[in-house]
């Protein structure tokens, strides 16, 4: 049983493939597919040359697209029988924490930086566009992203682990907001 926020799961053998590890790989794909010409594409479509600030941000929301994986609903699937919750909808109710904007302030400036409806299509990328629903309500949030279970697992650490690593790319998060 994997301690830490996890992407992949190997049911078989429960072994697990670290969030941050999925993460990195994904911003490491990405960062190649701009290096073979697909930054200049961007551009075309952005309308607008792009800057080192705007690469940073995109390779920062490439290693957190499946933030959502920090919730203690996702991580208790590698458990039998849990209730279990999904990634991607359910990180819009961060934002109905009071306390999510100091406790995350570099996942916070980076949501800034990009705009809502940026970071909504990166959590969308299971192809259906992600919403607030009705059930992401403060209890919801309290329960799958403050509490640690009765593994010791606690999402907000492992939040706050992968909002940190998000930043440590090329300036990521904190580097592309300090140059807005």
């Amino acid at each position: 049983m994997s301690r830490d926020a996890w992407a992949k799961l190997d049911e078989k053998s429960t072994k697990a493939l670290p969030l941050s590890d999925h993460g990195t790989g994904v911003a490491a794909v990405t960062e190649a597919l701009f290096d073979a010409g697909w930054f200049r594409r961007l551009e075309r479509s952005a309308g607008r040359p792009l800057v080192d600030a705007d690469r940073d941000l995109l390779l920062a929301l490439a290693f957190l697209h499946d933030l959502g994986k920090t919730n203690d609903g996702f991580w208790l699937r590698q458990c039998r029988r849990a209730r279990t919750k999904g990634h991607t909808s359910i990180v819009l109710s961060l934002c109905r924490m009071s306390d999510w904007q100091s406790r995350l302030p570099l996942l916070h400036a980076l949501l800034i930086r990009c705009q809502k409806a940026l970071f909504r299509a990166v959590l969308s990328h299971h192809g259906r566009p992600v919403q607030l629903l009705p059930e992401h309500g403060i209890s919801e949030a309290n329960s799958v992203w403050k509490s640690s279970n009765r593994f010791g697992y606690g999402p907000s650490a492992q939040l706050e682990v992968a909002s940190a690593r998000a930043s440590a790319l090329k300036g990521g998060a904190s580097g592309a907001v300090a140059r807005s």
